[in-house]
């Protein structure tokens, strides 16, 4: 019944476990199908950023092909069609055509707003396109934050007269508007890792210290003039990888999976625990019974001389009756005295008969109200012809008012026949010295008590707290089994066997059983007066 008892405490950690096992793992596919998503889009981007840098140097191509078209350059048609541009490409916020041939540059054309013009742009757009070695040189520009500048030479040889610059909003490049979400951030760097344009990582509250992965994209537009490094970011909410509802159904469910478990668990072990001990009952039925016929064999010796005398008796007193019977004249006082003497040797022998049968018979009746005195001056007719054989004092102290128990009588004489037989085992044990055991029978509050106290060497500590371990015995020829099963058949009636070390030394074992009810009918001795006489007959 322990492991019964122990069962829901681990069906509830089985239930727990396994709930937090389904949520980790139900997170853990939901990550995987936001990282799959998330690379997904983040692709799309990419693909779309890819292309738009590849129209930045289709336009620089074609407006330095119209620069060098005439001497001077056509202003006017350039700024109709960078009008045109610019409609259909507002990322491209403005146009610069600066000359190379003086160290101060003059601006041939600028679309730039008033309020977007940056004082040193034309030099910056002259040194990068003299450092230019044929693809098109990026610049950041000081003060415009998420701008950055693609400048080519033109023409696109070392006998370059012109800057040609596109200033290039990022933002618009990336079309942050649709792109930029609240739990994505995104990062545009020019390839030696300077940013051009970085959108804030949104704040997500974790969970108990544990916050889910960042799911990254980076990687590098594949574009010879502006390799820029494109990175998108994003951590998903606690609350977007577990599915509530799955989890809370998942739990739901084993739970009640596991309580139809636990209560066919505890109907399981209540039917084994009854099958255990109706198996042991029968068991220890079998065993007692079979240690009254074995006992038998111990007391065979005694029972054989018990019996003798009241026989020798009686053969006597007939034979004196028969010579009477003969005298002349017959004396018919001597002759009733022999008569009533040969009666009572009969009813001592049919006493002695009866005692017997009862040791022996297994019927398993209790008794209401079964006299303990009477159980006990049975167990020592049985037994005292054993102790004056093994020369043990036989001290009896029976209780003024016989103490009445509802218990199997036969039960109980094998309980404290037990118990007498261990004591005079304890005293043959001991040697020499005083050789004695005393049984008394008392009334303690609502029990009746019989107490066996012998004269032996006492109960070694080791050994006193293991007395009742069943094949447990310190016996050559024992099975350890008589404690055990006596202490079974005690708690059967409500009692219970205590033994200690007296004392004055020695061993002393009590067993306790309730009283019985008052009101209960009292139990007659199964040895009467009358059986004996009609056995003996």
């Amino acid at each position: 019944m322990a492991n019964a008892a122990r069962t829901p405490i681990v069906l509830l950690g089985l239930w727990l476990v396994s709930s937090l096992v389904f949520a980790a793992v139900s997170m853990d596919q939901r990550l995987d199908a936001l990282a799959t998503g998330h690379d997904r889009a983040a692709r799309n981007i990419f693909q779309n950023v890819s292309q738009r840098v590849g129209q930045h140097d289709a336009h620089l191509t074609s407006l330095s092909a119209l620069a060098n078209s005439t001497t001077p350059p056509p202003v006017d048609v350039m700024a109709q069609v960078v009008h045109n541009v610019q409609r259909f490409y507002p990322r491209i916020i403005s146009v610069d055509l600066v000359s190379l041939g003086s160290a101060n540059p003059s601006v041939i054309l600028s679309t730039a707003k008033p309020g977007d013009v940056v004082p040193g742009n034309a030099v910056i757009i002259r040194d990068a396109a003299l450092a230019s070695t044929g693809n098109p040189v990026m610049r950041l520009i000081d003060g415009r934050p998420g701008v950055y500048l693609l400048v080519k030479r033109s023409p696109n040889s070392d006998a370059a007269r012109y800057g040609l610059a596109l200033s290039i909003h990022a933002g618009r490049l990336l079309n942050i508007e649709q792109t930029a979400q609240r739990d994505r951030s995104i990062t545009l760097s020019l390839p030696d890792g300077r940013p051009i344009l970085s959108s804030p990582a949104p704040a997500v509250a974790g969970f108990m210290g544990w916050r889910p992965p960042i799911l990254r994209f980076e990687q590098t537009l594949a574009s010879q003039s502006q390799p820029l490094n494109l990175r998108i970011e994003r951590r998903p909410a606690v609350l977007e990888l577990l599915s509530l509802p799955s989890v809370l159904w998942f739990a739901a469910l084993l739970a009640a999976a596991l309580f139809g478990t636990n209560i066919f668990i505890k109907q399981r072990a209540i039917t084994r625990d009854a099958e255990r001990r109706a198996r042991l009952g029968e068991h220890e039925a079998r065993i007692a019974h079979a240690s009254r016929i074995n006992s038998l064999g111990e007391i065979a010796s005694g029972i054989a001389h018990e019996l003798n005398q009241p026989l020798t008796a009686i053969l006597s007193q007939s034979q004196a009756g028969v010579h009477l019977l003969n005298g002349e004249p017959i004396n018919r006082d001597a002759l009733q005295g022999v008569l009533g003497s040969t009666i009572q040797q009969s009813k001592r022998a049919g006493q002695i008969l009866m005692r017997l049968r009862s040791w022996v018979k297994n019927d398993g009746a209790i008794a209401k109200g079964l006299n303990v005195n009477e159980v006990v001056e049975g167990i020592c007719e049985l037994i005292r012809a054993d102790f004056k054989q093994r020369a043990i004092d036989l001290d009896l102290e029976l209780h003024d008012a016989p103490p009445a128990v509802d218990a199997d009588p036969v039960q109980i004489e094998q309980v404290v026949f037990n118990l007498v037989r261990n004591a005079a085992d304890a005293v043959d044990a001991a040697g020499n010295g005083a050789r004695r055991v005393r049984i008394k029978t008392a009334i303690s509050d609502a029990n009746a008590v019989i107490q066996i106290t012998d004269s032996g060497a006492g109960i070694p500590p080791e050994t006193l707290g293991r007395l009742f371990e069943p094949f447990h015995t310190t016996k050559e020829d024992g099975m350890g089994l008589g404690l055990s099963l006596s202490e079974s058949i005690a708690e059967r009636f409500g009692g219970s066997i205590n033994i200690t070390n007296a004392d004055g030394g020695g061993a002393q074992a009590t067993l306790t059983l309730p009283l019985s009810d008052p009101l209960s009918d009292p139990v007659t001795d199964p040895v009467t007066d009358n059986e004996p006489a009609r056995e003996a007959s």
